[in-house]
Order: C-alpha cells, then sequence, then structure tokens
C-alpha cells in the first residue's frame, strides 16, 4: 500500500514538472524577467588597423659649406663633428692679408698716374699759349692777283690743336683709370681682414673633412634637422598597403613611451634590404615627422571595464539598425588613443638624427560608437530600452583590439548588455541590481512595485 502512495507521488510530481515546462517554453503570454549586472554603453572613440615596423630618423637634406678663395685663407673652423647648430651659427673664419697689400698697390698706381695727368696738363697749357700767339699774327697778302688774304697761322695752329686734343684725350683715360682704382680701393677697404662664414640652415655637423679634403671636397657636411624624416621599412607582403598621406605613430626607443606623429610621403618602389623576416624583401617607406614636442602615450589596451557604466541611461528614441555583414578585422589592429579623455599631456623631447623608431602605420581609422566586441553577435546586440531588452540589428565598421567601431545600429552612450546572449529575447523585461548604499528616493521610482519587490526577495534570499 505505501508503495502504491509513493508511486503516485512521484507521478504527480513529474506531471507538475512536465506542466510547467511546457508552460514555460510554448506560452508566449508569461512575462518573463531577467535580472543584469554591469551594463556597458557605446563611447566615442577612434579605432585604428595599423601595421608595425621599425624604422630610423634621417635628415630630409643635406648642405655643404665649400670654400671661398675670393675671401682669402681659412683661418679656423669653428664647429666639431656632432656639434648641433642653428641658423646663424658661425661655422669658418678666412683672413685675408692680401686685400691690404692690393689696395696699396691700387693707391701707388693712383699716384703715378695723377703725375702722369700733371704732366699732360702742364704740356697742355704751354701749346695754349703757343696755339694763342700764333693766332695773334696778321693777314698777309696772297701771292699772285686776286689771292685772297692768308692767316700766317693756318698751317701752324692745326698741328698744335691736334696735340691739344690727344692731351685731352689721354688725361680722360687716365681718369677712368683712377675712377677703377678707387671702386676697387673702397670695396677692399669694406672687406674686413677676418670673414666669418655663418650657417644659413639649422642641423647637426656630420662631418669635417677639415685639413683632409681634396680639392672641390666640401669643408663642412651638415644633416638638416627642420623637418626630420623617418625611414621605415616594410615587407612585400604589406607594402602594397601602404601609400603616400597615410599617418604613422613613431615610438623613438630612446624616449621610451613619448610617441611622435608623422605622415607618409613616399613609398620605395625598389627594395633596399633582402634580409626580412622569412626571407622577404624590405621596402623604404620616407615618412616625414610633423613639427612640435613628442608627447606621452602607447598604444591603449583592451580593458574589460572599458565600457563600464554603473547606471546607463535609457534612450528614450529608438533607431533600428540595418542588418549587414561584419566588418572584416586585423591581427594588427591597435585602438587610437585620441579621445580628449585619454589625450595625453606633450613633453619637450628633442629627437636625435640615427635613432631607431617603433612605427605603427595607419592603414584604416574609424570614429563612431565604440563597445567590446563580446557586446555583439552575429550583427546584433542587446540593448537597454524602456525597461525592456531588444535585439539590436548593428553594421560594424572596423574591429580593433577587442573592440568594435559601429557605423549604424547604436548610438553614442546607449546602453547595452555586456554579452551578447541571443537566447534572450526582444521585449524580455529586466531589472538591474540595486545598490542600496547609494539608493536614493529618485532612483527608488525608477522601479515598479513588481520590480522592486523581487529585487528586495532576490536581496533577502542573497
Amino acid at each position: 500500500m505505501r508503495r502504491k502512495y509513493y508511486m503516485l507521488a512521484a507521478l504527480l510530481i513529474i506531471l507538475f514538472v512536465t506542466v510547467n515546462m511546457f508552460l514555460l517554453e510554448d506560452n508566449k503570454d508569461i512575462d518573463r524577467t531577467v535580472l543584469i549586472s554591469k551594463p556597458i554603453a557605446a563611447k566615442e572613440k577612434t579605432l585604428k588597423k595599423t601595421f608595425g615596423t621599425e624604422g630610423v630618423v634621417e635628415s630630409s637634406s643635406v648642405t655643404y659649406v665649400y670654400v671661398e678663395k675670393d675671401k682669402g685663407e681659412i683661418q679656423s673652423i669653428l664647429v666639431e663633428e656632432g656639434q648641433y647648430i642653428e641658423e646663424g651659427t658661425p661655422l669658418v673664419e678666412y683672413r685675408n692679408d692680401s686685400a691690404k697689400v692690393e689696395i696699396e698697390s691700387l693707391e701707388q698706381g693712383n699716384a703715378e698716374l695723377e703725375l702722369e695727368k700733371e704732366k699732360l696738363l702742364e704740356d697742355r697749357t704751354v701749346l695754349e699759349e703757343e696755339l694763342s700767339e700764333t693766332e695773334s699774327l696778321p693777314d698777309i697778302d696772297g701771292e699772285e692777283e686776286g689771292d685772297e688774304h692768308v692767316h700766317p697761322s693756318y698751317d701752324q695752329t692745326r698741328p698744335i690743336q691736334y696735340e691739344i686734343n690727344n692731351i685731352d684725350y689721354s688725361v680722360k683715360q687716365i681718369e677712368l683709370k683712377q675712377a677703377n682704382n678707387q671702386a676697387k680701393i673702397d670695396h677692399l677697404k669694406d672687406v674686413s681682414s677676418e670673414i666669418v662664414i655663418e650657417s644659413e640652415v639649422t642641423g647637426i655637423i656630420t662631418e669635417v673633412h677639415g685639413e683632409r679634403r681634396a680639392d672641390g671636397d666640401p669643408i663642412l657636411t651638415i644633416a638638416s634637422s627642420n623637418p626630420l624624416w623617418a625611414v621605415a621599412y616594410v615587407d612585400e607582403e604589406h607594402i602594397h598597403k601602404v601609400e603616400p598621406g597615410q599617418t604613422v605613430l613613431l615610438y623613438p626607443e630612446f624616449m621610451k613611451a613619448n610617441r611622435v606623429f608623422g605622415n607618409i610621403i613616399d613609398v620605395g618602389a625598389y627594395p633596399e634590404k633582402k634580409d626580412g623576416a622569412d626571407g622577404q624583401s624590405l621596402y623604404p617607406v620616407t615618412i616625414e615627422i610633423e613639427e612640435g614636442e613628442a608627447e606621452e602615450g602607447e598604444p591603449a589596451e583592451d580593458s574589460a571595464d572599458d565600457n563600464q557604466v554603473e547606471e546607463p541611461e535609457v534612450l528614450e528614441e529608438e533607431f533600428e539598425g540595418e542588418d549587414d555583414a561584419e566588418g572584416g578585422t586585423d591581427e594588427l589592429a591597435v585602438p587610437s588613443d585620441e579621445s580628449d579623455e585619454d589625450a595625453a599631456e606633450s613633453q619637450t623631447a628633442s629627437l636625435r638624427i640615427g635613432a631607431h623608431m617603433n612605427a605603427d602605420i595607419t592603414l584604416a581609422e574609424l570614429t563612431g560608437p565604440t563597445i567590446r566586441d563580446d557586446a555583439v553577435r552575429y550583427n546584433k546586440a542587446l540593448v537597454l530600452q524602456k525597461g525592456k531588452l531588444k535585439q539590436q540589428n548593428v553594421v560594424i565598421g572596423l574591429h580593433a583590439d577587442k573592440q568594435y567601431v559601429i557605423k549604424k545600429g547604436l548610438k553614442k552612450g546607449q546602453p547595452l548588455l555586456r554579452e551578447a546572449d541571443l537566447t534572450i529575447k526582444t521585449g524580455t523585461s529586466y531589472i538591474k541590481a540595486a545598490d542600496w548604499d547609494s539608493l536614493t528616493k529618485k532612483r527608488m521610482k525608477q522601479f515598479t512595485g513588481k520590480e522592486f519587490s523581487l529585487l528586495y526577495l532576490h536581496g533577502l534570499l542573497r
């Protein structure tokens, strides 16, 4: 008899469980509620897909200083190899002792010309007196009848006047020579016996040739430091993705966590190295480094609580997204930390020519609402709207470092579940674990009586 009671009780329990399971699975009118904790919110961010490589800082141009023989002999070279110089820095000192000797020679020449001119002028005075006496003689009658009167000085004055004209021409030639000599004297007097050549560029003295130079070689070689270039090397697998205009983040090894910014200005068409990874050729990529100070910063690392919000704000406006294929990913992708709250403080740091750098070349970049990648599954995210959960269609724009930039389907600040559990259907009610230490009267009003009772019961059971 007791055995029958046991069998009947077991049958009733099985029947009760079966009926409840059937009702839970098939009855769509049952209002099921889920408890959620630590929701996240979409943040406006810029993510970048990058390719990492290495490079070296180089000068954008080289200036040579040559001998200027017209300035005299080199007295001294005023700079050393490796010295940093600015525009206007004294480089080479000349000494021109020949100028004084030349001035004396020209002045002596002018003095001799002056004596010659005075002698000619004295001769001219004598000729003018002789000409005047000849012209004062009376006329003489002609030898035959009908001849006109003939002046006795006619044949005598012509050669005298000719001599005077020659003297005038010679005096003018002497005066021209004196003027040319005086111009040379004035120029040489303006030129100092010690001449200093100054730099026209800012940069580094890379070589002082000095006495070792051959004829035609420069005295100095200056590598310009403004602007600076970086030359990075990219293997043949990735070189087709690199093109001029792409931005680059450079991390100089000697500057530790500091970074500088640059832009690609040239992509080499011919490899300069053939010893890359897996024997691949390496192509040079020239990067122009932007002017300004280096900033602190390293590629941002994904944080499990990066998008966490304590009390997400429920959006009143519903935004319907479009279903689309999930965007591609790149194993070399890293997020950008250029948002206002993550902006790094600027620090003064000088780049050095020849310094080695790590370079992150930006292959793709996108700004928009950004969330953790595990908050999306099959292009759907569970968003919180007016006390209900909704499977929201989203369009993924870029995937980088376990984060998605959403092109369509989410708005900045829109709250959603940390993980996309698609077993939760659209329209499912939710309740949030309450923080009893921070509850206020205003916050209490956000819960319905049913939600408050369930929260109270849940806390009491815990």
